[in-house]
């Protein structure tokens, strides 16, 4: 089996049924963030998976309460400083990444384990399903609305095609978030199981 490369945001673990799991761990942050450290190894863990296909993808978090709060906010205040062309370019990056992310051969599901907003769940959206946990702080949205910004990452073509195009400009237009059972409702994720039992019955998914 070959040795995943090394990274410091993420933790790549694969697994003997043929299985690879990636856990998201961003260091220095008390929640998950999207920073330019994050967004480049995103990049070379997927270039390592399409060298090593795996038999499916489980994505989740080793932070508690944070699966992925979205972009560090220092990249956003960043992001007023820089030209319309260099936003178009990272915002061109990260939706054709998602993008070959979503095409990709390999089935996948990510354990939506706490915060999971904006670009984090542009990435959850990008796996074929969604497992929310009944962990109280397990909240799914798009905020990027109450910072005067809009889903860049291919999250406003994911959505209305997964919950319909109604609960999606809702969801985006108002930023506000929604609770596990909430997403179930909408159909933004397939099932709302306990924290302990999440990565099991994802594995099964998997297997099925």
């Amino acid at each position: 089996m070959p040795q995943p490369a090394t990274f410091s945001t993420f933790v790549i673990e694969q697994l003997a049924s043929g299985f690879t799991v990636i856990g998201i761990n961003v260091p220095d942050h008390t929640q998950n963030v999207m920073n330019q450290r994050f967004i480049d190894e995103l990049a070379e863990m997927f270039l390592f998976l399409r060298q090593n296909p795996p038999r499916g993808l489980l994505v989740e978090s080793l932070q508690e309460d944070s699966f992925l709060a979205g972009a560090d906010i220092d990249r956003i205040d960043a992001m007023w400083t820089q030209s319309p062309d260099q936003i178009m370019e990272l915002c061109d990056k990260g939706r054709n990444l998602l993008s070959l992310f979503s095409s990709s051969s390999w089935p996948s599901v990510a354990i939506l384990d706490g915060v999971c907003l904006g670009g984090g769940l542009e990435l959850a959206l990008a796996c074929d399903f969604r497992i929310a946990t009944e962990n109280q702080k397990t909240v799914l949205g798009m905020p990027e609305v109450k910072l005067g910004l809009m889903p860049g990452w291919g999250g406003t073509v994911r959505l209305p095609r997964l919950i319909g195009p109604g609960p999606a400009i809702e969801l985006i237009a108002s930023g506000e978030s929604v609770t596990g059972d909430q997403a179930q409702f909408l159909g933004l994720v397939d099932a709302v199981i306990s924290s302990s039992s999440a990565r099991a019955s994802a594995l099964q998914v998997l297997e099925q």
